[in-house]
Order: structure tokens, then sequence, then C-alpha cells
């Protein structure tokens, strides 16, 4: 019952998917905070979009018994967050404020660890997006209006590995 664990796991990643759209995208050169947060958010909307395509074609490979289909789609989606994360990297350092730089550091660093953590099916029973609720919370509270109301922070609900 492996293969029914993997597709459980799979249903409920774009679930917690939805709420790291509440962490921002960036600007360029040294930017004001409303200008970085704007940019924040729509380089997170964007990178994530991308990364939900990968995992909507996971859970359709891996529903229809492509199961090496559907790890390449997770690598895929692995390699997505990890340009998301470079795309952050680069954005951080034009960033005035020096919580807002730190903050998107970090946000960065993250989807960097969750990228690399996406090899194979069996990876995403560990995939855990948590930690991106607390910087979506420092996100909000540093750009208030300029994330966007539809990009306030959700509680992400953290897939739990099935029983066989």
């Amino acid at each position: 019952m492996r293969r029914s664990r993997i597709v459980s796991a799979l249903l409920l990643v774009p679930v917690a998917v939805v709420a790291l759209t509440a962490t921002p995208a960036l600007a360029s050169a040294r930017d004001d905070d409303a200008t970085v947060c704007k940019a924040t958010a729509k380089t997170v909307t964007e990178g994530l979009k991308t990364f939900v395509t990968h995992m909507q074609a996971v859970s359709t490979k891996a529903t229809g018994g492509d199961l090496s289909g559907a790890e390449e789609s997770v690598q895929k989606a692995g390699q997505a967050l990890v340009a998301l994360s470079d795309q952050l990297a680069d954005d951080a350092a034009k960033a005035e404020n020096p919580k807002l730089q730190d903050t998107i550091t970090k946000l960065s660093t993250e989807f960097d660890s969750l990228g690399a953590s996406l090899t194979d099916l069996s990876s995403l029973e560990d995939f855990n997006t948590t930690k991106l609720d607390g910087f979506a919370a420092t996100m909000s509270e540093i750009c208030g209006d300029d994330i966007g109301p539809s990009l306030l922070p959700t509680p992400s609900p953290t897939p739990s590995p099935a029983t066989s």
C-alpha cells in the first residue's frame, strides 16, 4: 500500500502550499520596504504556481500508476522551489530594512531546503512547510497591506504519513 500512502500525502501538499503564498516576492538595487514587499509577494506567488503545477502532475501520474513520471515531477517541484529560493536570495539584498532583509533571506533558505529535500516520492512524507508560517507572519507584520489581503498568512496543514 505504499502507493496509497504516497497518493494520500500528495493530496495534502497543494493545500499546504496555499499558505505559502502568504509569503511575499522582491525588487532591485536598494528599494524601500513597500517595493520589496510587493515584489516579494509576486515572486513567491509565481514560484509557487510553478511548484503547484508540478505537484499536481505528481498526483496525476501517481494516481495513474506512472510512479517513474511522478518521481520526475517531484524532482521538478523541488527544482522550482530552489529556483524560487535563488530569486529571493538575489532580491533580499535589495531591502533597506535589516529585519525585512533577514526575513527574506531566511525565507529563501527555507525554500532552498524544502526544494532540496524533494528527491523522490518517499521524500513527500517528510515535506513540512510549517517553518514558512513564521516567516509569513513576520512578512505580514513588516509589510502590512503591501503584500495584499489575498497574501495574508493562513494556517497550513502538514501532510502526515498515512498508514498502510
